[in-house]
C-alpha cells in the first residue's frame, strides 16, 4: 500500500485544518494574497470530494463501542449483553471498542502504574464472554492510564484492512496536580485502508455545581472546569472519524429528589424534561464543549444512579496511609452526595468534509441496568463506518487537472468581473418558524478566475443579518462558471418578539467582495407577517394590522385574552375532548399550518366541526402548544417564579387563606390566559375516563409546564423554577377536586 503522505498536501483526506480567511470588512481589504491561496485550497478539496465515488472504493464495517465505570470492581458477572446481543451465536461487530474508568482505585496506582494486572483480568473476562462465538475475535491493542483503559477487539477477517503502522496511542493525565492519572484520557488511532478512526476514552473531573452560563467573549470550545486533554500525538480529530467513549461526569442541574422523581415518573419515559437540565447538552448548545460532536437519542435512565450505601471503606483497595486515607475519605463522602446523571456517554464526529461516514445504528444507544457490579451502568452504541481505499494514481491525475483549470495566481493588474442575478433580495411574508428561501446567482463574466467572499459591515461584525442564513459565504469561480447562493430566513423566538413589537425592521445590507475587484452592496429586505404573540392589543386579525405601535389598542380597550388563544381553546372544548392522546402526539404540520393561517387572517377554520377528526384535533392541540411557545415571555412572568415555588398547597394556590396573591399579582392579560388555559385543562382531565387516572393528568401537567413557564438558557440556575415545582403548581389547578 502506498504511503498516504505521497498525495499533495491539499488532499482532503489528509489535509490539515485550513485556517479562516483574513479579517476584512467594509473599507478593509484584509490579506488578499493569503485569502486567494486559502480559497484555492478549499476549492480543490471540494472538487476532489465531489469525485469520491470515482476515486474511492468503499466498504462498511460494524463497530460496537462501549463505556463502563467499573468503580474498582472485578468482572464477577457476565458482560455478554454489553458485548453483543445475548441470542447471537455469530460475531455481529467487526470491531469492539471498550472503555473502562476507575479500573484501579488503589492509592498506589495514583502515584505509579507499572502493572497490567487489572487490564489482564478484564480482558480475560471479555474473551471468556465472547468465547462461544469461536475464534472470531482477537485483541488488537489497548492503552491504559491508571484506571482509564481502552481495549480494541477485532474480527480476524478484518485484520488485513489494517494499514502498516496503523495503530497509535496517546494518553494524558489531568488529575491531582494536573498530571496524575486519577483523571485523564487515553486515545487510539486505527488506520483501516485510507480511513482513520480515533477512539478516546476519558474520565473527566466531576463538579457538584452547575456549569456557568456562556461567556459572550469566549469563542473557542473548552471543557468547563475539566481542562483540555491533548491528543495531538494521535491525530487531528477533524481529519478522522472520531468517537469518544467517556465518563464525562456532567450532571443534571436539578435537586437529587427532583431527578429521582422524574426518573420514576411513568409519564416521562423519553426523559425530555431531565435532558433540558443536562450539563453536557447545555454546554454543547452554547458551543462551550465538544462542539460539532453528535450523540444519539438518550432513551435510558441515568447510568450513574448513586445512593448513600454505594460505597464503604472496603471499596478502597491497597493500604493507603497518612494523607492518602484523608483523600480517600473525602472522595467517598463526595461520591455519596452525587446525584443521578448521564455521566457515561458516547459521542461521535465524522471527518471534516465527509458526510455520514459514521452512522449510528438506530435504537442501539442503550445502557444495561441488569449488570450490577458497579454504581454505574455500562453503555453501548453500534456504528456503521465507511472504510475507504483510494485510487491514488487517478486522484493525482485529477488533482493536476484541477490545478491547471485554476490557472496561475492573480496578479495586481488582474481585475475579475462578476455579475449578480439580482440587485436586491426581497422576502414577502416572512413568518416565524416558516423559512423562506431565495437564490442569488453569481456568474464570472471575465477571463480570469474570480475569488469572492462575503464580508461584515464592520470589524468583528456578522457576515449577514441575524434573521437570515447564507450559504456559501465564499468561493472560487472559473471563467464562465456560476454559483447559486442560498439565502434563507431564520426567525427565532427573540427576533419574532422584536418584530411583533415594532422594534425591529427587516432591512439590511450584505457586502459581497471580489478579491482584487470591487465590493457589491446587496440590500436584503423582508415584509414581516405577524405571528400570534403579544397580539391581544391589536385591533383585528393579525394580517390586517400595520407594523406601527400606534395601530395597537390602548390597554383599557385591549382584549381580555388573545383572540387566537380563545379560538383554539373554544375549538378544542367543542371538538376534541373525546381524544385521549391529545397533546401527547404531534399533529400533522400541514394541518397546523392551515390552523395558523386561519388565526393570522381571521378566517374560519377550514374543517367540519360536525364530525371531529382525530388528526385535526391533534393539529389543534399542537397549535395551542406552539402559540404558548411563541410567547415572548412565559404566561407566569419570571418575577413570580419564587412565589410559585413557595406554594405548597391547593389552598395557597387558590388564595383561600389569603397567604398568597399569585393570581392578583399577575398582569391582567396573563391572569386571563392562565384562567382560560387551566379551566380547559381541568375540564379535559375531569372526564370520566381520565378523572381517576392521576398519571394521565400529571402527563398533561408536565407537557404544559414546559410552555407556561420557560427559562432563558442564560438565566442563573438559582432563579429558575424546577420542572417538578412547575408540574406540582399546575396540578393544583387542573386536578379534579
Amino acid at each position: 500500500m502506498a504511503d498516504i503522505h505521497q498525495l499533495p498536501s491539499h488532499s482532503p483526506w489528509i489535509a490539515e485544518q485550513l485556517p479562516p480567511l483574513s479579517a476584512a470588512w467594509a473599507g478593509q481589504p484584509g490579506n488578499q494574497d493569503e485569502d486567494v491561496i486559502l480559497l484555492r485550497q478549499r476549492w480543490l478539496n471540494e472538487q476532489l470530494t465531489q469525485q469520491d465515488t470515482e476515486l474511492k472504493h468503499v466498504r462498511d464495517i460494524s463497530v460496537r463501542v462501549g463505556t463502563f465505570n467499573v468503580n474498582g470492581q472485578d468482572p464477577k458477572e457476565s458482560l455478554r449483553p454489553w458485548l453483543c446481543p445475548p441470542d447471537t451465536t455469530t460475531a455481529t461487530s467487526d470491531l469492539i471498542v471498550l472503555g473502562f474508568q476507575e479500573l484501579d482505585l488503589s492509592t498506589e496506582a495514583l502515584l505509579i502504574s507499572t502493572t497490567t494486572l487489572r487490564e489482564d483480568i478484564w480482558c480475560e473476562a471479555l474473551m471468556r464472554d465472547l468465547a462461544e462465538l469461536g475464534e472470531e475475535y482477537v485483541k488488537l491493542t489497548s492503552k491504559q492510564l491508571v484506571g482509564v483503559l481502552i481495549v480494541v477487539l477485532i474480527r480476524r477477517p478484518i485484520l488485513p484492512l489494517l494499514a502498516p503502522s496503523g495503530v497509535a496511542s496517546s494518553s494524558a493525565g489531568v488529575g491531582i496536580l494536573g498530571t496524575m492519572g486519577n483523571k485523564g484520557g487515553v486515545a487510539l488511532r486505527l488506520q483501516l485502508l485510507d480511513t482513520t478512526l480515533v477512539f478516546m476514552n476519558a474520565h473527566l473531573a466531576a463538579s457538584a455545581h452547575a456549569v456557568p452560563p456562556p461567556d459572550p467573549n469566549q469563542t473557542q470550545p473548552v471543557f468547563i472546569g475539566r481542562g483540555p486533554i491533548p491528543m495531538d500525538a494521535v491525530v487531528d480529530r477533524r481529519n478522522a472519524d472520531y468517537i469518544s467513549l467517556t465518563d464525562f461526569n456532567y450532571r443534571i442541574d436539578l435537586l437529587d429528589d427532583e431527578i429521582r422523581a422524574f426518573i420514576e415518573d411513568p409519564t416521562d419515559k423519553d426523559y425530555t424534561t431531565l435532558l433540558k437540565f443536562d450539563q453536557l447538552k447545555v454546554q454543547q448548545h452554547f458551543g462551550k464543549a465538544f462542539g460539532g460532536m453528535i450523540e444519539g437519542p438518550i432513551r435510558f435512565k441515568p447510568c450513574a444512579v448513586l445512593n448513600q450505601k454505594a460505597h464503604t471503606k472496603k471499596d478502597i483497595t491497597g493500604t493507603p496511609s497518612g494523607f492518602a486515607w484523608i483523600f480517600c475519605w473525602l472522595s467517598l463522602n463526595h461520591v455519596c452526595r452525587r446525584r443521578p446523571a448521564w455521566t457515561d456517554r458516547i459521542l461521535y464526529q465524522t471527518a471534516r468534509g465527509k458526510d455520514k461516514t459514521v452512522r449510528l445504528v438506530e435504537d442501539s444507544y442503550q445502557s444495561y441496568p441488569a449488570i450490577s457490579l458497579s454504581d454505574h451502568k455500562p453503555v453501548s452504541a453500534d456504528f456503521i463506518v465507511q472504510v475507504e481505499e483510494m485510487d491514488r494514481g487517478l486522484a493525482e491525475t485529477r488533482m493536476k487537472q484541477l490545478i491547471k483549470n485554476l490557472g496561475r495566481l492573480p496578479l495586481e493588474e488582474d481585475v475579475p468581473r462578476i455579475r449578480l442575478s439580482d440587485d436586491f433580495i426581497d422576502f414577502v411574508g416572512v413568518r416565524y418558524l416558516k423559512p423562506l428561501i431565495q437564490e442569488l446567482k453569481i456568474q464570472n463574466i471575465g477571463f480570469i478566475t474570480a475569488y469572492w467572499r462575503i464580508i461584515p459591515l464592520e470589524n468583528g461584525g456578522p457576515l449577514h443579518p441575524d434573521w437570515v442564513t447564507i450559504h456559501p459565504t465564499s468561493g472560487v469561480l472559473l471563467p464562465g462558471d456560476s454559483v447559486a447562493i442560498t439565502i434563507t430566513t431564520s426567525i427565532t423566538n427573540g427576533i419574532a418578539a422584536e418584530l411583533n413589537a415594532g422594534n425591529k425592521k427587516l432591512e439590511d445590507i450584505v457586502i459581497l467582495r471580489t478579491i482584487r475587484g470591487k465590493d457589491t452592496f446587496l440590500p436584503i429586505n423582508g415584509t414581516w407577517t405577524y405571528s400570534p404573540t403579544a397580539l391581544v392589543r391589536l385591533p383585528g386579525p393579525v394580517r390586517t394590522s400595520t407594523v406601527l405601535k400606534s395601530a395597537q389598542l390602548p390597554p383599557e380597550k385591549a382584549s381580555s385574552s388573545p383572540r387566537e388563544l380563545m379560538r383554539l381553546i373554544n375549538w378544542l372544548m367543542k371538538n376534541s375532548i373525546e381524544f385521549d392522546d391529545l397533546f401527547e402526539k404531534p399533529g400533522d404540520t400541514n394541518i397546523v399550518d392551515q390552523i395558523v393561517e386561519a388565526l393570522d387572517t381571521g378566517a374560519e377554520f377550514p374543517f367540519d366541526e360536525k364530525t371531529p377528526d382525530h388528526g385535526v384535533a391533534l393539529a389543534f392541540a399542537s397549535a395551542l402548544l406552539l402559540f404558548l411557545e411563541e410567547m415572548p415571555e412565559p404566561v407566569i412572568p419570571y418575577g413570580l417564579y419564587a412565589q410559585c415555588a413557595l406554594t405548597s398547597s391547593r389552598e395557597q394556590a387558590y388564595e383561600l387563606n389569603g397567604n398568597f396573591q399569585i393570581l392578583d399579582t399577575l398582569p391582567g392579560l396573563n391572569a386571563n390566559m392562565w384562567i382560560s388555559i387551566t379551566a380547559f385543562l381541568h375540564y379535559f382531565c375531569q372526564q370520566d375516563r381520565r378523572a381517576k387516572n392521576t398519571d394521565a393528568t400529571r402527563k398533561i401537567a408536565r407537557i404544559f409546564a414546559e410552555v407556561l413557564w420557560f427559562d432563558s438558557m442564560t438565566m442563573p440556575l438559582a432563579n429558575r423554577l424546577s420542572p417538578l415545582t412547575r408540574v406540582g403548581f399546575l396540578m393544583f389547578f387542573i386536578t379534579p377536586h
